[in-house]
């Protein structure tokens, strides 16, 4: 399995750890499901996380997410249901920071914004590059 390589930069990390909440998840949970409503983003502090896409009731894509990974960054900024389902593969800490809670950190931080929008892109790109099988 591939690894999901968009890590939250150093920047990025202090603001998550500093406005979020921590949370404790076992093994087996899973954080979201593809098609569920946005609840907020998640930074992996330690552990594993599965990232999985179905279509037609099968897995197509799975990813390791690993450490320092922000997951549900594009349902969380444009309030969609969250396209992938992340499950836990080994205990993890993550910190957790709701759709509005992060919509605030934006308009005060636009720094902010410009990173996740350039960690959205680098994702956009690569997951063009899976799906056109050149990874």
């Amino acid at each position: 399995m591939a690894s999901y390589n968009f890590k939250a930069d150093e920047y990025l990390q202090t603001i998550i750890l500093r406005n979020a909440e921590t949370l404790h998840v076992k093994k087996g949970n899973t954080l979201f499901r593809e098609g569920e409503k946005v609840r907020g983003v998640f930074l992996l502090v330690s552990g594993k996380v599965d990232l999985l896409l179905h279509s037609a009731g099968l897995v197509s894509l799975e990813r390791h997410a690993v450490p320092g990974c922000l997951l549900g960054v594009p349902a969380s900024i444009n309030h969609h249901p969250y396209s992938l389902t992340a499950v836990v593969k080994e205990d993890a800490e993550l910190r957790f920071i709701s759709v509005e809670a992060l919509a605030e950190l934006m308009k005060r931080e636009p720094s902010l914004t410009m990173k996740l929008v350039t960690m959205l892109s680098e994702e956009v790109r690569s997951m063009r590059k899976v799906f056109a099988g050149s990874t």
